[in-house]
């Protein structure tokens, strides 16, 4: 095994003329993290590392103002776009910037798969990486102390997509990271073949992960610095989600397909909600404390064996929706 950074990679952050605003709004915030129950496995068993694979999702995946029917993951490890061996131009997504790889020489212990989520139109393409490991720790150590989980979700129809951080046991990355610290990529429309790899637009995730800006890169010289990087991995349970101004409205209309009251509350809250639904309830510190499944129209659920405190109250139909209730 060699280290190097793919060729994808390589020309990726080779950038041209800079041409476009980012094309995305963004909400950064926290929500109990959940595993995928049976995803779709698409390393076929490969120990990987540096990997090409073709992954079909079962409807478009609208990117970048692009429309994709299928879609390559490449290095390094979590790079998503069309297939640079057959597109001259390609929009690039990288959800976590380092070199990952399968935690292990021996076994597959860093799975990576998909499940769908959802009915049409209104489902969820949703990607996870587990377990994965840092492979400068493992070039330098021989080990991989440091391991990440983390999953990419797009949505039918809206042209959204989220990204989602697991647990981790992350104590030292920087010192594995590529450019110290890491961050989330994106690019749009990068030409392999031009003479400066134009693009139409490249940008970073930057300062705060707990509350990023995006970082527009105009050109890249080899190096990312402090400025365009995260200032510490995302914790487990944080959620960066980017939506088009025109999802804004959508949005809105999602926050209102459910209603909870009274609100501070005691022995019951009501729901109101224009579809059979599961809901979910946690306290702060992400910890699920209640679940009932209710039908459409208005439906008492007991929170009568809840502490006084405050809670989040989540729709399992539409991951948009979540409500802040009072126990009291």
């Amino acid at each position: 095994m060699k280290r190097f950074l793919s060729l994808s990679l390589a020309l990726s952050l080779t950038a041209g003329a800079f041409a476009q605003n980012f094309p995305y709004l963004i909400q950064a915030f926290q929500e109990p993290y959940q595993p995928l129950e049976s995803p779709i496995d698409i390393t076929n068993g490969e120990l990987w590392d540096d990997p090409e694979w073709m992954v079909y999702p079962p409807f478009p995946i609208y990117y970048m103002e692009d429309t994709l029917t299928e879609f390559m993951v490449s290095a390094p490890g979590n790079q998503v776009s069309q297939s640079f061996n057959t597109d001259s131009i390609v929009d690039l997504l990288i959800p976590y910037m380092a070199d990952l790889m399968n935690a292990s020489p021996d076994a597959m212990v860093s799975p990576v798969g998909y499940e769908i989520a959802g009915t049409a139109p209104n489902r969820i393409f949703k990607m996870e990486w587990t377990n994965a490991g840092f492979y400068d720790e493992y070039d330098l150590t021989g080990a991989f102390g440091n391991l990440i989980t983390f999953q990419l979700w797009f949505y039918e129809t809206t042209g959204s997509f989220r990204v989602h951080f697991g647990p981790n046991t992350i104590k030292s990355a920087d010192a594995y990271q590529i450019f110290g610290k890491p961050t989330l990529l994106f690019a749009k429309n990068l030409n392999f073949m031009s003479a400066d790899f134009a693009n139409d637009g490249f940008w970073s995730l930057a300062g705060d992960p707990t509350n990023p800006t995006i970082n527009a890169i105009p050109q890249f010289t080899g190096f990312l610095g402090t400025n365009e990087l995260l200032n510490t991995d995302p914790v487990e349970g944080q959620v960066y989600y980017f939506y088009t101004q025109d999802n804004v409205g959508i949005m809105e209309q999602a926050a209102t397909e459910m209603m909870a009251y009274p609100n501070p509350a005691q022995d019951y809250v009501y729901i109101q909600t224009h579809q059979d639904d599961l809901i979910s309830i946690y306290d702060l510190s992400g910890k699920l404390v209640l679940t009932a499944a209710i039908k459409k129209g208005t439906q008492p659920v007991s929170i009568s064996d809840l502490a006084e405190g405050i809670y989040i109250l989540k729709s399992q139909s539409n991951p948009m929706v979540a409500k802040r209730i009072v126990k009291r």
